[in-house]
């Protein structure tokens, strides 16, 4: 595993050594912060409506701002986790430096789980400024409000996986093209087309039923409102797992071709 954790530690340098990362997350930390304001005054609103029985708003604090909130982030993954990638395997081979990794002995397998695992670290910072927000949420939140802590963790986690699915994508999308640029506006392309498909539920024939729930999107909606689903845990599971035979695939056709 030495080797994996050397690839792991060189991707999560060329990340965290260089001031494109640090803007990407300022970006998901500001925009993310307006949503939550937004939501924030919303509450306020609804609950001066109620203020005969606060208790009725009360019992909607998680899915009138936590969840909302969440699903606006995985908007902006869509634009985010592609810029991420898109350097992560195309821009070695685009600079010449996955000929070295080619001809050592490194295999395959252990290259992408490398990258994969810098992945997993990256996409984990992504939600730290989701983490923050809703931690201060509930600090401040009023004693006896309906804040619920395990369901915030859970949307959390939901969120984690849903940036992970796209991040294995990206590094598949990646690991198939010499151009970063390339590499980009196809995660970007597959991604929109989740976004289709998570958009595609609003008839009532037998496709309207069944496209929704191939959309990692859709997956993440139970995980928002604090619902534990086994099948959308599968899902993603499958998603990570399926995305990196594919990259592991492409990086040893490349490795061949030299």
């Amino acid at each position: 595993m030495r080797a994996t954790f050397a690839v792991m530690r060189v991707e999560l340098l060329r990340h965290l050594t260089t001031p494109a990362f640090y803007l990407l997350l300022f970006f998901l930390s500001l925009t993310s912060g307006y949503f939550l304001l937004v939501l924030i005054r919303g509450f306020i609103e609804l609950t001066l409506q109620f203020g005969a029985n606060p208790e009725a708003v009360n019992l909607h604090f998680h899915e009138r701002i936590i969840a909302p909130l969440i699903l606006s982030v995985e908007n902006i993954f869509l634009l985010v986790i592609p810029l991420i990638t898109m350097r992560s395997i195309a821009g070695e081979r685009s600079q010449g430096s996955f000929e070295f990794v080619a001809s050592s002995r490194l295999r395959p397998w252990q290259y992408v789980l490398g990258k994969s695992l810098a992945m997993d670290v990256l996409v984990f910072l992504l939600i730290l400024p989701v983490a923050f927000q809703g931690m201060l949420l509930r600090i401040n939140a009023e004693q006896g409000s309906a804040f619920d802590t395990p369901g915030f963790l859970l949307s959390l986690v939901g969120l984690f996986l849903l940036g992970r699915s796209f991040a294995g994508l990206g590094l598949a999308v990646s690991a198939m093209t010499r151009s970063p640029a390339l590499a980009a506006g196809a995660t970007f392309f597959l991604l929109l087309l989740a976004w289709v498909l998570a958009s595609a539920g609003g008839g009532d024939g037998f496709l309207a039923q069944i496209l929704p729930q191939l959309s990692p999107l859709t997956r993440l909606e139970n995980f928002a409102i604090g619902r534990f689903v086994v099948a959308d845990l599968l899902f993603f599971l499958v998603v990570m797992v399926a995305t990196f035979i594919l990259a592991t695939r492409a990086v040893d056709a490349h490795r061949w071709q030299g």
